[in-house]
Parts: structure tokens; C-alpha cells; sequence
């Protein structure tokens, strides 16, 4: 077992190496649409996915949740920046 940190760090690190392989050999290819597309599905999966998700478990132990409305917010932000960034 690894502390929270560590877990954090092995986490982000490996988390996307899948993406970044595709990336690396998408862009060798020049397949740049391959790359948007990887990008897009992999904000979408950990934005809409992990809430899904989330609120699935949450309601089997909580009858009403409570969210916060700051981190809607930014999570909202940062679903419609990267999207607007990869329509460029």
C-alpha cells in the first residue's frame, strides 16, 4: 500500500498513459483528428463517467446529496474551454 500522495501521483502519471501512446503515435502519423478525438473522449469520460458514477454510489448510502455549487462551476468551465479548444 501507498500513501495518498504517492497513490495520487501513480495515478495521474499512469492514469492516461493509454492517451498519451495514442497521441504519440497518432501525431507521428499525422492523424491530428485521432488525437481531438482521444483528447475529447477522455474529458468526457472522467467529467460525465466519474459524476455519473458518483451519483449512482452516492444514492444507494445517502437519500438527499448535496454538491457544490463552485465546483460545478469549474468543472463546467473546463469541459467547455477544452471543447472550444479542440474545435480550433
Amino acid at each position: 500500500q501507498v500513501g495518498p500522495a504517492l497513490g495520487g501521483l501513480l495515478n495521474a502519471t499512469l492514469g492516461n498513459a493509454v492517451e498519451m501512446i495514442i497521441t504519440v503515435f497518432a501525431l507521428q502519423e499525422g492523424l491530428i483528428e485521432v488525437v481531438k478525438g482521444s483528447l475529447v473522449g477522455s474529458i468526457l469520460s472522467n467529467l460525465l463517467f466519474v459524476l455519473g458514477m458518483s451519483f449512482l454510489v452516492g444514492g444507494f448510502s445517502h437519500k438527499e446529496q448535496k454538491f457544490s455549487q463552485t465546483e460545478v462551476s469549474t468543472q463546467t468551465s473546463l469541459l467547455l474551454i477544452s471543447v472550444m479548444a479542440l474545435m480550433l
